[in-house]
């Protein structure tokens, strides 16, 4: 799947989980919006945020399956998900946001980051309260 360049916000709401091989978010401007009742996106490739634009995953869109994330400009938001993917995050460039409100800063229960690697080679990383991810001891 391919969410390209939009004039101004936009939102796909997902009616069913689905699974995808890879998803690639390229907007250099606005936000798109991912959201919907219908349960989980099962990544079995890569989600891969590029460009100046914002993503943002509601409360209501956990991420699944083997797959990871790579976020690679822009901004990344996962509002208050339970994320249970297994491949890990790269933030090369940009900003990923976990368990904030739409980037207004007010705090939720903070989202997922899942299991896997989580790599910083740049970028910002932000989240409001909590635990991210749950370590062994």
């Amino acid at each position: 799947a391919i969410l390209g360049d939009i004039s101004s916000g936009r939102t796909a709401q997902l009616s069913n989980a689905i699974t995808a091989q890879d998803i690639s978010v390229t907007n250099t401007n606005n936000t798109w919006t991912i959201s919907g009742t219908g349960g989980a996106i099962t990544l079995d490739g890569t989600l891969t945020k590029s460009g100046a634009g914002t993503l943002l995953i509601q409360t209501s869109v956990p991420l699944a399956g083997d797959g990871s994330v790579i976020l690679d400009g822009g901004e990344a938001q996962l509002i208050n998900n339970t994320n249970t993917f297994s491949g890990g995050v790269t933030l090369n460039a940009g900003t990923l946001r976990v368990g904030v409100n739409n980037g207004t800063g007010n705090p939720q229960t903070a989202g997922s980051l899942a299991t896997g690697t989580f790599t910083i080679n740049g970028g910002t990383f932000y989240h409001t309260q909590g635990n991210v991810r749950d370590q062994a001891v």
